[in-house]
């Protein structure tokens, strides 16, 4: 039996909202003109937007608009008061204020909406004369109800607001597909993460940053939910999300998979070859399910290998399990993981990182360093320590 999900979706009726399907669709196509284009997207939020959608700003367009209205679907979670939340890069783009003045704009925009809304503390792009861009977590209709507000300054808002929800993409650092498939024919794999360049040699694990959104910092920190809402839940929810029913929630999600499935979203000259890609990653490893309801990567690889270790307050490093644990039949199993983990509402951003392996001791040189480690007892004691305060959890 399937224990009752902190955070995955229930379906309930958009009656019971107050929202009717022409609604959906009128808000839908009216947030989706306050969109980010690619072109400048891959300016201020380094990402495989660009590469994944083959550089179709019409693509993106078509695939906004959907996010939007499937956001519109209100399909719950069990997180009681902080229900209904999606992840969302919003910028605001007056180019004669200061970031100090655009956050001051941007509060007073969101004044009557804070309990529906919450933005990450720091902002991700600030740019004098251009925009200041932040990650938020935001209820599905917040964004319509500020923009029919007639009192929350219209002029600005319709003019210099921009708001994206955030798809799978996004979340993903520019060469992340690039990077897994170098790792997994055993190339050594070169990454951007903002201005740095970040190398992962053959003798480093891979693994991911994750940052979750921010309705989880403010879940983690809600004394009213502290008792059954904690990282160790929130994991194994994204664990459950990931493989549940060979990958429906994933399949629901994702844009890719459902524009090339029903062939109906997406005229077939916008298909890009990322696009497809991504599509036959969900199809092939969610379709190795046997009769029984068994699947190797759903439950081994991701269920039983996988290892997400809490690093800060509102952010993990998820561990690659190595080649030789999932076999060389299973390599699509890696892309899935990544593509299933971008899919979940509640992470933000998602960056590569080597994990360096320590070499094992050389035997020649174990003897002659025995004394030095008796006499640093204390030390290796505390550090020892240190090392269990870190939990892994699976």
């Amino acid at each position: 039996m399937t224990r009752a999900s902190l955070l995955l979706p229930a379906v309930v009726s958009v009656a019971s909202l107050g929202i009717s399907s022409a609604v959906d669709r009128t808000a839908a196509e009216t947030l989706s003109q306050h969109s980010i284009p690619i072109g400048v997207l891959d300016t201020i939020f380094f990402s495989e937007v660009g590469a994944d959608f083959g550089g179709s700003e019409e693509l993106w367009r078509i695939n906004t608009e959907w996010q939007w209205q499937e956001n519109a679907k209100a399909k719950l979670s069990d997180l009681g008061v902080h229900n209904n939340f999606y992840s969302y890069l919003g910028c605001y783009n007056e180019t004669d204020k200061s970031g100090y003045q655009r956050n001051q704009i941007v509060n007073e925009l969101l004044q009557g909406y804070l309990d529906k809304i919450y933005v990450g503390d720091t902002s991700v792009f600030n740019k004098r004369d251009e925009r200041t861009c932040f990650l938020a977590s935001a209820e599905l209709d917040v964004f319509w109800e500020i923009f029919q507000n007639v009192e929350a300054m219209p002029e600005r808002r319709d003019r210099f607001v921009e708001i994206q929800p955030a798809g799978p993409s996004m979340k993903m650092n520019n060469g992340f597909y690039k990077a897994i498939h170098d790792r997994i024919v055993g190339e050594e794999v070169k990454v951007k993460s903002g201005n740095e360049e970040i190398l992962i040699t053959e003798d480093d694990q891979m693994g991911i940053d994750v940052t979750y959104c921010p309705i989880i910092k403010a879940v983690l920190n809600d004394p009213d939910r502290s008792e059954d809402i904690t990282f160790n839940s929130l994991v194994e929810d994204v664990v459950e999300f990931m493989s549940f029913n060979s990958g429906q929630y994933v399949k629901e999600r994702d844009f890719f998979y459902q524009a090339v499935s029903t062939g109906s979203l997406v005229p077939d000259n916008l298909v890009s070859e990322r696009m497809q890609l991504w599509h036959d990653v969900v199809e092939n490893v969610t379709s190795l399910t046997n009769a029984t309801g068994f699947n190797h990567c759903l439950d081994v690889t991701i269920k039983k290998q996988m290892k997400v270790e809490r690093t800060i307050e509102d952010s993990a490093l998820i561990s690659f399990p190595v080649l030789e644990e999932i076999g060389s039949k299973d390599e699509e199993c890696i892309f899935y993981l990544v593509r299933s983990l971008a899919n979940h509402p509640y992470i933000c951003r998602m960056d590569l990182r080597a994990i360096v392996t320590p070499l094992p001791e050389d035997p020649v040189l174990a003897d002659s360093a025995s004394h030095r480690r008796e006499m640093s007892a204390a030390a290796s004691a505390v550090a020892a320590g240190l090392m269990l305060a870190t939990v892994t959890m699976v």
